[in-house]
C-alpha cells in the first residue's frame, strides 16, 4: 500500500514483517516484526500510520516516522483478520474478519466504534469511499454490503457474484463500486447510489 503522496510503501509477508519502503530510495525506513503472519497492510491518508492485521486476531497501527506501535486493536473473535483499511479522514479503522464481522475503531485510541453483521461467512475485505460517507464490506458469502457511516446501518447488499468477493473499489467521485471475485472470474461495476448494477 502506497501513502498518499506516492513517496512511501508498506509491504507484509507471511514472515511477519512489516516493512516501510521510501520509494525513491528504494531503501526500508523501519522493519517491524509481527507476532502473526500478515493478511493485510494500510497506509493512512494523513501519512502518519500504517496498519497491519494478519493471523493473530488483531490489528496494529505503527507510527511511520518511528516504527513503534501507537494502538493494537482487539476484538475480532476468531484467527484471521483478513484485511484492514483507513477512512478518508484518518479517524477510522476498518477491518475484515473471519469471524463473519467488520469492526469500525478509533484510530487514535483504538476504542471499538461498532461491529458490523451480517454476512454468513468470512469478511474478506472492507473499503471506506473517498467522500468518507459509505463503508464496504465484500465476503466469502458472495456478496458487498454497503453501510452508513453515520449510523453504521446496512444500507445496500450488493447481489451478483457466484465466488467470495475478494477486491473492491470505490471510484473517486463515489458514485460506482467496482468489484471481482477470482472465483467467479467477474469484475462487477455497481451504482453507489442505487446498489442497482450498472453492467
Amino acid at each position: 500500500a502506497f501513502s498518499e503522496d506516492g513517496n512511501q510503501l508498506v509491504t507484509g509477508s507471511f514472515d511477519r514483517t512489516v516493512i516501510i519502503w521510501d520509494v525513491r530510495m528504494g531503501t526500508a525506513n523501519h522493519k517491524i516484526k509481527t507476532r502473526g503472519f500478515l493478511r493485510g497492510v494500510a497506509f493512512s491518508p494523513d501519512g502518519s500510520a500504517v496498519a497491519s492485521c494478519g493471523g493473530d486476531a488483531t490489528v496494529e497501527l505503527w507510527d511511520v516516522k518511528t516504527g513503534k506501535m501507537k494502538v493494537q486493536l482487539k476484538g475480532h473473535d476468531d484467527r484471521e483478520v483478513w484485511g484492514v483499511c483507513f477512512s478518508p479522514d484518518s479517524k477510522f479503522v476498518g477491518t475484515a474478519g473471519n469471524d463473519k464481522t467488520a469492526r469500525i475503531w478509533e484510530a487514535q485510541t483504538g476504542k471499538q466504534v461498532a461491529k458490523l453483521d451480517g454476512h454468513t461467512e468470512s469478511v474478506l475485505n472492507v473499503g471506506f469511499s473517498p467522500d468518507g460517507k459509505k463503508f464496504i464490506s465484500g465476503s466469502s458469502d458472495k456478496t458487498l454490503k454497503v453501510w452508513d457511516v453515520e449510523t453504521w446501518t446496512e444500507i445496500q447488499m450488493l447481489l451478483g457474484h457466484t465466488g467470495p468477493v475478494t477486491a473492491f473499489t470505490f471510484t473517486k467521485d463515489s458514485t460506482t463500486v467496482i468489484s471481482s471475485s477470482s472465483r467467479d472470474q467477474t469484475i462487477r461495476t455497481w451504482e453507489a447510489a442505487t446498489g442497482c448494477e450498472s453492467v
